[in-house]
């Protein structure tokens, strides 16, 4: 079984969206790309609206752990004051 279907079985609720974030790394780089596909490029992204994308697709609270971890794997670039996100292309 591939790293996809293992988070589509174990990580992902019916509606595709995330309950926990994993444990392991393998695990964690797909669900950031799962989530960072639904950001479009070009478009710049407040805090806020970035929050709520990452809200609609998953379950739990940390939210603000799924917007660092995409900052830090290099899917999303912000401004240095951190009010503007944008899709890494």
């Amino acid at each position: 079984m591939d790293t996809t279907e293992l988070i589509k079985k174990r990580i992902m609720d019916p509606d595709g969206r995330i309950i926990r974030w994993p444990k392991k790394q393998t695990e964690q780089s797909a669900v950031l790309a799962s989530i960072a596909q639904y950001f479009a490029e070009d478009v710049r992204y407040s805090e806020q609206e970035v929050n709520e994308l990452i809200l609609q697709h998953i379950t739990f609270a940390d939210y603000a752990l799924i917007r660092r971890e995409l900052f830090d794997k290099g899917y999303l670039d912000r401004t240095a004051d951190c009010r503007e996100y944008r899709k890494r292309g």
